[in-house]
């Protein structure tokens, strides 16, 4: 799949630009001589009348002010490797950072992704601890009023919060939007409000996804080099069969979510046989995966949510062959829209421009990004694939008692 820098790319540059320009306007640039900041929230002390008792210092002799040093460029680097670990090169996304560089070279990328995740783990962690001080001073006042309510709550009750932090890579959402929520009584589906008014939002997150297949390439395929690209492993594995000849793969590799919630789970090769080989492993990888959305899409299914088709999203929408993976697994239609790979990020650019009246709303901006690819289920395939679905389903209750007792063993560490 080709990127392609059309009028809607240039789109979403121009918002980038105009975005990070407005709030430079706004935030503007310290000088040194910034008031203290203004607290929206607390009652200020009055102004209290001189007295006889005050003294006053003596003056300073006047320095000269030093001459503001102007920005300094980031260094010069590589297209190709600026925006390594934050956006994919030749992305809409590395577009729009490269125009925020144009307009201001002092920008570094990598440092405003750092402060923006030590200012996320700053406000949970501040939750999890009551810090209603230190919240104050990083949410707006309506943000502010959840969070105290929260805590007032959790307080009422006696609660206290424990707060970790753990990077998954890539997890596997399956999600639609409703027009009327529909129940889940065990909880695995989530269902809240959409984003669009007079809607909903049903969701399964698996912990597992792209995950499992970034565990698989730097472990099992690494060798004495560099591991293969995600492109080297998703060829290899069209040049396997639907089922692997007979491998399949519990995905499991933290735990899971959605369709089981259970921190002991696993993830392991059932039906490996000598025959086997790196082409058989990696489509078991990749088909462990979709076995997996296939569960979440049972459960979506048992609450009355239909699938006519498909959009895929995420680093998984650049391969055909996982992608038809995909279209022969869920029994339909898959399609990727222009910035598919893009994810949740383009998501969060369309909101952003209808919320600054760029687009009216938001079913209008959605249908402004054209079909790039669709792949079809196929009989045959989906047939050989159902026959492997039956096998599959019965493995996560074999095993669970052996995931347990596994992770007890895990945690006795190495004997002294």
């Amino acid at each position: 799949m080709q990127n392609v820098f059309d009028i809607y790319t240039i789109i979403f540059l121009a918002l980038a630009v105009f975005i990070f320009l407005r709030l430079r306007s706004v935030l503007g640039q310290r000088t040194g001589r910034e008031r203290p900041p203004y607290d929206p929230y607390s009652a200020r002390e009055p102004v209290r009348p001189a007295t006889e008792k005050v003294v006053a210092l003596p003056p300073r002799q006047a320095e000269p002010m030093a001459a503001p040093k102007p920005a300094e460029p980031a260094e010069p680097s590589e297209p190709g490797d600026r925006w390594k670990g934050i956006a994919e090169a030749g992305s809409p996304v590395a577009a729009g950072l490269e125009g925020i560089v144009a307009a201001d070279p002092a920008f570094d990328g990598k440092h405003f992704v750092a402060g923006a995740r030590g200012a996320y783990e700053m406000i949970v962690g501040a939750f999890a601890e009551g810090d209603r001080r230190t919240l104050k001073n990083l949410l707006s006042r309506d943000v502010y009023d959840g969070f105290d309510a929260a805590i007032g709550e959790r307080e009422k009750r006696g609660e206290t919060v424990e707060t970790r932090f753990v990077s998954i890579d890539t997890a596997g959402i399956v999600a639609a939007a409703l027009d009327q929520p529909l129940s889940s009584p065990d909880g695995r589906i989530q269902v809240f409000c959409n984003v669009a008014a007079q809607r909903w939002h049903a969701m399964g997150v698996s912990l597992n996804a792209g995950g499992a297949l970034a565990w698989f390439r730097n472990v099992l395929c690494a060798g004495a080099g560099e591991p293969p690209s995600f492109e080297a492993i998703a060829a290899a594995a069209g040049r396997s069969v639907p089922g692997a000849h007979g491998l399949l793969f519990l995905p499991y590799l933290n735990g899971e979510r959605c369709p089981h919630p259970d921190p002991s789970a696993r993830a392991a090769f059932i039906g490996l046989h000598a025959r086997h080989d790196h082409a058989d492993l990696s489509r078991s990888v990749l088909e462990g995966v979709v076995h997996s959305l296939c569960d979440m899409q049972d459960l979506m299914r048992s609450m009355g949510v239909s699938f006519a088709e498909v959009s895929t999203s995420g680093g998984g929408a650049r391969s055909a062959v996982w992608r038809q993976i995909q279209a022969d697994m869920l029994g339909c239609d898959v399609f990727t829209r222009q910035g598919a790979a893009e994810g949740a990020a383009l998501g969060a650019a369309l909101l952003a421009g209808v919320s600054m009246q760029v687009w009216p709303d938001i079913d209008h901006a959605a249908s402004l990004l054209p079909e790039l690819t669709r792949e079809r289920p196929d009989v045959t395939r989906r047939g050989r694939y159902e026959q492997a679905r039956a096998i599959y389903q019965q493995l996560y209750p074999l095993l669970t008692g052996s995931f347990a007792r596994l992770g007890a063993l895990a945690e006795l560490g190495e004997a002294p």
